[in-house]
């Protein structure tokens, strides 16, 4: 399927890279991103190699975690070869290790920290390149934003000779968050522990029924822009684990994490890999379901209870 933009990003940045893909399909920009479009049967890697080798433009979310994959500095050096247009843009402040500087160094970058939290100025940059209008509709037309400067235009990438290896990634989510609102919405979620029935262990809110392990089996799908729809999870069938002293894990992934979690009435606030994001969720004998709301679209996870 003919696409305008793969998105290069670490699995441990899904959150962030499927809000960014949303964001640039509700405008009208088709996105390649795994492990969504990713054909059942077909060899990962030459997957990710087709996917890079037939976009217009290479989109790399870089993170501290993306900065220290191996898998993405060999989809950065693919885009290069393919002499494709890449767009690099920055949701953590880090220094890049010298495999991703070499073919990065010379080119202009777009920031999503501090406040770009809509990622209005990668959903302009992008258009711009493709030569698609900026223009809102005129029923849903927001205040005027001046155009990005043009020292943040993205650069055409230089085609390269080609190498002789493949292609070995894996894909995910996770956005940086000020500082600032990661404290105030902690704290508004452990100074509503008394008032909502949770339990304080080591520091976290708690909920006894919550605490075990659970697998998914079931999750809603989001609406592209196209009216199709894409299960973020792909084949993936990740197991999460909650235990009593406010912790959790996610196995059964292409790579595992674990975090913090706290419980205030119907929500749950997850604390992992920097972020801070917060679902309702619902216990019904052996079902978990958790309902999230990611850049504007809701989705939902049900899963069952294991032990």
């Amino acid at each position: 399927m003919a696409h305008d933009v793969f998105i290069s990003h670490s699995s441990k940045d899904k959150i962030a890279a499927d809000a960014i893909c949303h964001a640039l399909e509700r405008n009208g920009v088709k996105c390649w991103i795994a492990p969504r479009d990713v054909r059942p049967g077909v060899e990962y890697a030459e997957e990710l190699m087709n996917g890079v080798e037939n976009c217009k433009i290479f989109l790399l979310i870089f993170s501290k975690d993306s900065n220290d994959s191996g898998p993405v500095a060999k989809e950065v050096e693919s885009a290069f070869r393919y002499g494709k247009t890449v767009i690099p843009f920055r949701i953590e402040d880090v220094a890049m290790r010298k495999s991703l500087e070499y073919y990065l160094s010379n080119l202009h970058w777009l920031d999503a920290f501090p406040d770009d939290k809509e990622f209005d100025s990668l959903v302009r940059a992008v258009k711009n390149s493709l030569g698609i209008s900026s223009t809102p509709s005129p029923e849903a037309a927001p205040a005027p934003v001046p155009e990005y400067p043009q020292q943040n235009a993205p650069v055409q990438a230089p085609a390269k000779k080609p190498s002789k290896g493949l292609i070995i990634g894996i894909a995910g989510a996770i956005i940086t968050i000020v500082v600032a609102a990661l404290v105030m919405t902690l704290l508004t979620v452990l100074d509503n522990n008394s008032s909502n029935g949770g339990n304080r262990s080591g520091g976290a809110v708690v909920d006894s029924d919550i605490v075990g392990v659970w697998d998914l089996i079931d999750c809603t799908v989001f609406e592209r822009a196209d009216g199709s729809f894409y299960d973020p999870w792909g084949d993936e069938q990740p197991t999460v684990e909650f235990k009593n002293d406010g912790t959790f894990s996610l196995t059964n992934i292409s790579e595992p994490y674990s975090g913090t979690y706290a419980i205030s009435g119907n929500k749950i606030t997850f604390i992992a890999l920097g972020d801070v994001w917060t679902s309702e969720f619902t216990i019904s004998r052996n079902t978990l379901t958790f309902v999230t709301d990611y850049n504007g679209v809701e989705f939902t996870e049900v899963f069952e209870r294991v032990r």
